[in-house]
């Protein structure tokens, strides 16, 4: 009798071995060649999970956005904080956020050619807003943030200033820490809203 294959628990050992290539050979380095060398496989084998190397940098990304997930957690305790979190995970400030973003970047320059790539792109990058506003109207719930303003606006006005940073990280690596972009963050929060004092430290 034939073994059955669980499609998932493939794509899952696929998703092992392409994060192995991407940290050793960087982005440069993913190919649909490459990833089913790593992973032991025949390039036919992978060909029915992926079938060029756009997909497997979106399923790259696809992971990049549940590492942010798992890395963030639950933020209930704590909902401004978890918002800040939230937003500082999503920049190019290590080893792998610097990783995960060159992924992004490396989806960007293929959009143009595969609009059914940037629509897949941009249905997983919506989640991650929601993921924001979600986060924004928590601590608005919970008196964290106060503002007359809604919350998909300061949601909205959150995701262009990191947008800003991410840029800024990206050209100066090594010239923000965590601690500094999340004062950079709260300031800039506190600038469209009232939120807790002790949150904004000064210079």
């Amino acid at each position: 009798m034939p073994k059955i294959v669980d499609y998932e628990e493939r794509r899952q050992e696929l998703g092992t071995a392409l994060l192995e290539v991407l940290a050793r050979d960087g982005i440069e380095g993913v190919s649909v060649r490459s990833v089913a060398a790593q992973a032991g496989w025949t390039r036919g084998v992978i060909a029915h999970y992926f079938a060029d190397r756009d997909e497997l940098l979106l399923y790259a990304y696809r992971l990049a956005l549940q590492r942010e997930h798992a890395a963030v957690g639950p933020y209930e305790s704590d909902p401004l904080a978890g918002l800040i979190a939230l937003l500082v995970r999503a920049l190019p400030i290590d080893e792998t956020s610097s990783l995960d973003y060159r992924i992004f970047l490396g989806l960007l320059g293929r959009l143009a050619d595969r609009p059914e790539l940037a629509a897949s792109l941009a249905s997983d990058h919506a989640a991650y807003e929601e993921r924001v506003l979600g986060a924004v109207r928590l601590a608005i719930e919970a008196g964290a943030i106060r503002t007359a303003l809604p919350a998909k606006t300061v949601a909205t006005m959150l995701s262009i200033y990191v947008d800003g940073l991410t840029v800024g990280c990206a050209i100066h690596p090594g010239s923000s820490t965590q601690a500094n972009l999340e004062e950079q963050i709260t300031k800039f929060l506190g600038t469209v809203a009232r939120i807790e004092p002790t949150r904004i430290t000064s210079d």
